[in-house]
């Protein structure tokens, strides 16, 4: 099972703070034609963080990965994970 996991799952370094969410172009473009799950674990768990900070990645970071999300003509599922 975890061989196929790790074959199947494709991490990207980016920022979901971006409205691009970090990718050049090129990458998001690929990206968009072939993804079909998104997980989205970023967060920021500061439980005393200032609201600017903890409201631009727990908040507009996944309506910014969401907006991203709408390009991927074949993405079956979008799932967003949060303890933030």
């Amino acid at each position: 099972y975890q061989s196929f996991m790790l074959s199947k799952l494709v991490p990207v370094t980016g920022n979901i703070c971006d409205s691009d969410i970090g990718l050049q172009a090129d990458s998001a473009e690929e990206i968009a034609k072939e993804v079909d799950v998104i997980i989205n674990s970023a967060a920021n768990t500061t439980f005393n963080e200032r609201y600017d900070v903890a409201l631009d990645i727990n908040t507009r970071g996944p309506g910014n990965l969401m907006g991203f999300a709408k390009k991927c003509k074949k993405l079956k599922l979008f799932l967003q994970v949060s303890t933030a």
